[in-house]
């Protein structure tokens, strides 16, 4: 049984992120507050220490010092703040699910994003995803989830 994307959750795992031929890596915590609300930590090379994301419901922001920002305030390369502006955060957390509405896919085509789940694992009956990769036109992120918490209450 596949996690549904209402429940809480939070996922811990690596992110690369690779355009142009150059790579970055970061760690990645994930928390789904609830169907509108989520929380993304990554640390690492891509974020000098902690950079902090949240959306709740259409709107997306980071936090610097506790101040809403733009995600094009960024202070990250242009081609990683490109990245982040053309991921349609709202719907990446049902992706990092696996979730592909009823078709028996492993793989996702929405808009110019491609998103496949390459392999998965079991955490007490359902079934998520391990390993991710998500393609758009020459971006490409891969995702390994290291360590998986979910919880519908």
């Amino acid at each position: 049984m596949a996690a549904r994307s209402t429940e809480k959750w939070q996922a811990v795992g690596k992110i690369a992120v690779t355009r142009g031929g150059q790579t970055e890596t970061a760690n990645l915590q994930w928390f789904r507050q609830s169907a509108a609300t989520d929380r993304v930590i990554l640390t690492g090379p891509i974020g000098t220490g902690a950079t902090e994301l949240r959306r709740e419901g259409n709107h997306i922001y980071w936090l610097d010092d506790n101040e809403q920002k733009p995600l094009t305030a960024l202070p990250l390369s242009s081609d990683l703040t490109s990245a982040l502006n053309t991921l349609p955060l709202a719907d990446l957390g049902s992706w990092l699910l696996g979730y592909v509405p009823d078709t028996g896919m492993t793989a996702l085509e929405q808009g110019s994003w491609r998103v496949e789940v390459q392999s998965w694992q079991l955490l007490s009956e359902q079934r998520l995803p391990r390993k991710l990769l998500l393609n758009y036109e020459e971006l490409q992120i891969r995702v390994v989830l290291l360590d998986w918490s979910v919880n519908d209450k």
